[in-house]
C-alpha cells in the first residue's frame, strides 16, 4: 500500500495526544452536509490543493439536521483530520491502494444546536466558496416563519440565513463567493437559487439583500462523480489503523476515480481553472455547459442504482459488487442500460462507457452498500429516473419496463399496506406529506396509479402516460404484493 509518508504518519498520531501538529487554516469552503461523500470528496480534493499550491484553504462543515452524530462527534475529537482510503484500478490498469491524511476540516458547525456558531461562520473573512450535497431532498423549499435566532429546517434555507447575515454584517466588503452544489439535480444551481429567491420572497427580505447576492455571488452547477462507500469494515479499519500507527476512526473508503464538473464561462471559469492547474492528480473539468455530461453519468451510474436499489434490498443482495454476480440482478442492470438508459441519450450509444461504469461496479476494493443509496428513494427516483420515462414516452425510444417495474416497487414500498415499507424508507417531509395523501386509496389499481402520477405535489408536474404503461404499472404492482419477483423479473430480463 502507498501514500501514507512519515509527515502525514507525525501530524496523525496528534490524534491520540489531541494536539493538531498543523496550524490552522483560514475557512475558505463551507460545506453544507456531513456525509461521507464530500469527506472524501470535495474534502480530498481541496486537501490536493492545498498540498499542490498556495491556495491553504481550510473546511467549514456544517450539519444540516438536528440531531446526534456519533461519526461528527468522533471528527471533533480527531480535531477534524481523517484518512481517505483511495482503492481501484489506475487509467494504466494497476491496482491501486493509498492512504492520504486530509487535515482541509477545521471545525463542524451545528446550527440547529448552537446558532450562533453558525452565524458567526457567515462571516469569515476570507470564504470563496460555499458546497454542498444535502441529496436530492434537499433543495427544496418549504415555507416557514422567518428567524434569524434559530436555524431553518431545509438547507436552503439555512443557506438563505446564512447570506443574509453575511450581507447585513459585511456587505460590499464581503469576498466574492462560488456556490457549488454537488446534489444530482439537473441544473442544481438554479434549483439551489431558485430556493433562496422563494425564501427572500417568503420572508420579505429586502431587495438590497437580493441585489447584494447577484453582484457577490456565483452560482455553478455541477456534477461529481466518485463512489465513496464511508467507514471500511472493523477488521479493515484496524488494518489501516496500524499502517498510519494511530487510531482514526473516521476513516473514509472511497473508489479511486473521481470527476467534478463545474459549470461555468469567462473570468470565473479562468479564475476556477487556475486554482486546479497543474495538479494532474485531480479530474476536475470547467466547462460552459455540463448538461449532457450530467445526463450521461447521472442516467447510466445514478439511474441505474436508483433503479436496482430496492430490488436488490428485497433480495438480500447486500453491496453493488455482490450485485454484479447475481445472475438476476446483473441481468435486471444490464437490461437497465440497453433498454432504458442509452435510449434516452439521444444520439448517444458509447457502449465502451457503460462497460467502464460496470467495471467500477466491479471494483473488488470497494464495499459499496445497497442500504446507502436507499436514502430517500421517492426523491432520488423522481430526480433521476422520471426524466428518463419522460424522455422514453417523448422519442418512442427503448422499452420502458425496466422503468416501469422500478416505479411499481418504489410506490408499493411506501404506499402499500401490504409491503408497509419493508425497508424503512424515509424521505424530505414535503414528498412522504405527499405521500401519505395515497395511503388510504392505494391498491395499485389503474385508478390507483393514474391518481398518483396525476398528483403534482408528488411529481413537482402532471405525469401523463398512456394506457398500456399504467396497465402494466398496474399489474406490476399485483404481482408485487403477491411476491412474484422472480417469476416478473426472469421474462423481462432475458427476452
Amino acid at each position: 500500500m502507498s501514500g501514507a509518508s512519515a509527515e502525514p504518519i507525525d501530524c496523525l498520531k496528534s490524534l491520540n495526544r489531541s494536539v493538531r501538529n498543523n496550524p490552522r487554516r483560514p475557512i475558505k469552503v463551507v460545506q453544507f452536509g456531513t456525509g461521507a461523500f464530500l469527506h472524501g470528496f470535495v474534502d480530498w480534493i481541496v486537501n490536493r490543493v492545498n498540498q499542490c499550491g498556495d491556495w491553504n484553504a481550510g473546511v467549514a462543515s456544517v450539519k444540516l439536521r438536528a440531531g446526534k452524530s456519533q461519526s461528527l462527534d468522533v471528527l471533533t475529537r480527531q480535531e477534524g483530520l481523517y484518512h481517505v482510503n483511495c482503492r481501484g484500478i489506475n487509467e494504466r490498469d494497476e491496482a491501486v491502494d493509498a492512504i492520504e491524511l486530509i487535515d482541509t476540516v477545521q471545525s463542524v458547525v451545528r446550527p440547529h444546536e448552537k446558532f450562533a456558531d453558525f452565524l458567526r461562520l457567515a462571516q469569515e473573512p476570507e470564504l470563496e466558496w460555499i458546497v454542498s450535497n444535502s441529496t436530492e431532498a434537499g433543495l427544496v423549499f418549504m415555507p416557514e416563519p422567518f428567524s434569524m435566532l434559530m436555524s431553518a429546517q431545509t438547507f436552503p434555507g439555512q443557506l438563505t440565513q446564512f447570506l443574509y447575515q453575511r450581507y447585513q454584517t459585511l456587505r460590499d466588503t464581503a469576498s466574492d463567493l462560488v456556490i457549488l452544489p454537488c446534489e444530482l439535480l439537473d441544473n442544481n444551481a438554479e434549483a439551489l437559487e431558485s430556493c433562496i429567491e422563494s425564501y427572500i420572497d417568503c420572508w420579505g427580505l429586502e431587495s438590497a439583500f437580493r441585489q447584494w447576492l447577484k453582484a457577490k455571488c456565483e452560482f455553478c452547477s455541477t456534477i461529481v462523480d466518485r463512489i465513496v462507500t464511508g467507514r471500511p469494515s472493523d477488521a479493515r479499519a484496524k488494518a489501516l489503523s496500524d499502517e498510519i500507527g494511530a487510531i482514526d476512526n473516521f476513516i473514509i473508503e472511497a473508489e479511486y476515480y473521481h470527476l467534478w464538473g463545474i459549470q461555468a464561462s469567462g473570468d470565473l471559469a479562468s479564475k476556477l481553472s487556475s486554482r486546479f492547474a497543474g495538479i494532474e492528480s485531480l479530474n476536475v473539468q470547467i466547462a460552459d455547459d455540463l448538461d449532457f455530461l450530467r445526463k450521461q453519468k447521472v442516467r447510466v451510474l445514478n439511474g441505474v442504482h436508483t433503479a436496482t436499489v430496492l430490488l436488490a434490498s428485497w433480495l438480500k443482495v447486500r453491496t453493488v459488487g455482490e450485485a454484479m454476480q447475481h445472475p438476476l440482478l446483473r441481468a435486471y442492470m444490464d437490461k437497465y442500460w440497453s433498454d432504458v438508459a442509452l435510449p434516452s441519450l439521444a444520439g448517444f450509444s458509447d457502449i465502451a462507457y457503460v462497460d467502464s461504469i460496470a467495471k467500477r461496479f466491479e471494483n473488488p476494493f470497494v464495499e459499496h452498500e445497497w442500504q446507502s443509496i436507499a436514502l430517500n428513494s421517492f426523491s432520488k427516483w423522481r430526480a433521476r429516473l422520471l426524466p428518463v420515462l419522460i424522455d422514453l414516452l417523448e422519442q418512442k425510444e427503448g422499452r420502458p419496463e425496466i422503468l416501469l417495474f422500478s416505479l411499481a416497487l418504489l410506490l408499493e414500498m411506501y404506499l402499500s399496506v401490504t409491503w408497509r415499507n419493508p425497508l424503512g424508507l424515509t424521505d424530505n417531509e414535503g414528498t412522504l406529506a405527499a405521500l401519505a395523501t395515497h395511503e388510504l386509496s392505494w391498491d395499485g389499481s389503474q385508478r390507483a396509479w393514474q391518481n398518483v402520477l396525476s398528483d403534482t405535489a408528488l411529481w413537482g408536474q402532471t405525469i401523463d402516460l398512456p394506457l398500456r404503461w399504467i396497465a402494466l404499472l398496474s399489474d406490476f404492482s399485483a404481482k408485487i404484493r403477491r411476491e412474484e419477483l422472480g417469476d416478473l423479473l426472469s421474462p423481462m430480463v432475458s427476452d
